[in-house]
């Protein structure tokens, strides 16, 4: 609920403090007097663009700032406090500052915000009923909204709602195991596969190493005999063999081994030295025996070789061991290996079953549209009836995806959060005009007054906001304009409700009556607000009937506000 009001150097106004009641405050003036000035400030608080020359003042800065009441059972508002920490709050107080270059500055309780975020919150807040903001009722969606609000369907579709999102998750969870389920399975076929190619390779621990040194071997086998047969004849075979020379030096030498203990050192080392000359004559000829030039084994031993080094590039390590390691890894993932199938199947099995419960749910909450659609329909006709429609038709016609089955396991494309069905109003103003899609059968002035009656049949249901109606007057007058002027009193027994309005029925209407008039001062006119005493009241609407206030007028006026006390 909007409480006060204040702007400063905005258009008109150097600056004015208005305070807003319960009920319908109608707003009044001559035409020209500023009346919509009240709705541009408010429309710019809660989130309107800023135009350029909207000073009183080009040298002062405009300051806009609208004071609510919080109306704690709004969720949509509900929600939003809580995002910005306001939830213990008890008033709303949003303003926004345009400097002399053109910057805005926005506030939310004396917190800078965005201009968004006021719009945000004047969603919630306000409803601008005027000539330019009713397209949302050719909108499909609002249209459904409207009528489960008149049916009393929200619960049912809640009920609908948590369900579908309740199997949109679990549908989530299935692919989610089967992306999962596939991944796995793809790593244990490549698992399986490495686990044949190492288990084929037959590894050995140090294998690489071994088959490294007798690949030298057998590729230098012919040089190494070569050496082999060259050392035996140096060393033992040849004519003047270094072992028999040097075994002859030692049997001289040791005749005077005993005479100096140097020489019986160097004998005994020489003696030492023939041993190991001897040794190493008998490795040489083993040697011989063991080396041989083999051409078939050097290819065996290569081909193996190869093969060795290709696995470790292909597993990316160094040693035959971390080869054999990772074997046994894989060996040991297969063994423990746990398919997710069975929950798969089971969870399929589930979704099938809440698919087909959800059908039923949304069966059902269409069977209660396509009733409350009746009833709707007509009650619409009789209230568009009483404003100057007298021929009005309006029909809600249905339609829904097909679905699918479950051979889907819960294919969801054919609802939403509101369920399977996509309604349309279809409208007819004159007798004999077919019936057609509203937003191609409607005129401007038609569509304000079906959104008029659409809001008093729901008065009581829809969320409280402030409703703003702007001259939603034009062109009506007589029992045309009484029967307005009962349906704006009617919502405000439930909304607070802003009415700028020509028609002294809709004036008398009011539970308070503001007055605006413009006064021209030395330099330039300025608009000046009053709120009415009831006696005032009686001359403003004498005004609004016959442009005088005349004896017949007041007289006139006084019965007007007598008759609208009866309205409550």
């Amino acid at each position: 609920m909007i409480r006060k009001l204040k702007l400063k150097n905005f258009i008109l106004v150097s600056e004015l403090e208005l305070e807003f009641r319960d009920g319908l405050q109608v707003i009044t003036g001559e035409t020209g007097a500023g009346k919509s000035i009240l709705v541009g400030a408010l429309n710019l608080i809660l989130g309107g663009t800023v135009r350029q020359n909207q000073a009183f003042d080009e040298h002062q800065p405009i300051y806009l700032e609208a004071e609510f009441t919080i109306e704690k059972n709004q969720k949509g508002l509900l929600h939003l406090l809580e995002e910005y920490a306001l939830e213990d709050e008890e008033e709303l107080i949003l303003a926004k500052e345009i400097s002399t270059n053109g910057k805005t500055t926005c506030f939310l309780n004396g917190r800078k915000v965005t201009n968004s975020t006021l719009k945000d919150f004047g969603d919630e807040l306000l409803d601008f009923h005027s000539q330019n903001e009713h397209q949302q009722l050719l909108l499909r969606s609002y249209q459904l909204d409207l009528l489960d609000e008149f049916g009393n369907l929200m619960g049912q579709r809640e009920t609908f709602r948590n369900s579908y999102h309740a199997l949109l998750n679990q549908i989530q969870e299935l692919n989610r195991l089967k992306e999962e389920e596939k991944s796995i399975h793809e790593k244990m076929e490549l698992f399986s596969f490495q686990k044949d190619e190492l288990e084929e390779a037959r590894l050995l621990p140090n294998e690489d190493d071994e088959l490294q040194k007798e690949l030298n071997i057998l590729t230098h086998a012919g040089e190494i005999k070569q050496l082999t047969s060259e050392g035996l004849h140096f060393l033992y075979e040849g004519d003047q063999a270094a072992y028999d020379e040097l075994n002859a030096y030692v049997s001289r030498l040791s005749h005077y081994a005993e005479d100096h203990v140097h020489i019986a050192n160097a004998v005994q080392q020489l003696k030492e030295s023939l041993g190991y000359l001897d040794d190493a004559i008998h490795e040489l000829r083993m040697l011989q025996d063991a080396v041989q030039v083999d051409d078939q084994r050097l290819a065996d031993v290569e081909q193996r070789w190869n093969e060795i080094n290709r696995l470790k590039s292909k597993y990316r390590v160094q040693k035959v061991e971390e080869l054999i390691s990772y074997l046994g890894e894989i060996s040991e993932k297969l063994k423990d290996h746990q398919s997710n199938q069975d929950q798969i199947a089971k969870m399929e099995d589930t979704i099938s079953a809440n698919a087909r419960q959800l059908k039923e749910i949304a069966d059902e909450l269409t069977d209660s549209r396509k009733k409350t659609a009746i009833g709707f329909a007509q009650l619409v006709e009789e209230n568009i009836h009483l404003l100057a429609i007298p021929e009005g038709k309006l029909e809600i016609q249905f339609d829904k995806k097909q679905y699918i089955g479950d051979k889907t396991h819960g294919d969801l494309s054919h609802y939403n959060d509101k369920g399977q069905d996509g309604i349309d109003f279809y409208f007819s103003a004159n007798r004999g005009s077919p019936i057609q899609l509203l937003k191609n059968a409607v005129s401007g002035g038609e569509l304000s007054r079906l959104l008029l009656a659409i809001k008093k049949i729901l008065s009581d249901k829809l969320e409280k906001r402030v409703i703003v109606f702007d001259e939603i007057d034009s062109g009506i007058g007589g029992k045309t304009a009484d029967s307005l002027a009962g349906f704006i009193r009617s919502i405000s027994k439930y909304h607070q409700v802003l009415c700028i309005t020509h028609l002294p029925q809709i004036a008398a209407a009011g539970n308070h009556q503001y007055a605006i008039e413009k006064k021209a001062g030395i330099d330039r006119t300025e608009m000046y607000v009053e709120l009415l005493s009831p006696e005032n009241r009686v001359h403003e609407i004498a005004r609004m009937l016959s442009g005088l206030t005349t004896d017949t007028a007041l007289q006139h006026a006084s019965e007007l506000l007598n008759k609208n006390k009866g309205r409550d």
